[in-house]
């Protein structure tokens, strides 16, 4: 840090075996995870050429939009 206190060297390339063994430690841990209760990106359909507040049919068309 002394040395590079921004950070801006990029220091993978120079010790590709360090990166490894942490990835892989972090691969591990990821595994102990419990899964999340909800996705992590919400989707929902809106409708097409419609507003809100107008009800919603069976047959309107509509997209997907992720949030």
């Amino acid at each position: 840090m002394t040395a590079d206190p921004g950070e801006r060297t990029h220091l993978a390339a120079q010790d590709p075996a360090r990166v490894a063994a942490m990835k892989l430690k972090l691969q591990a841990w990821d595994k102990q995870q419990r899964k999340p209760l909800w996705p992590s990106l919400a989707e929902a359909p809106i409708a097409i050429d419609k507003t809100l507040k107008q009800p919603q049919a069976v047959d309107d068309a509509y997209i997907y939009w992720a949030n």
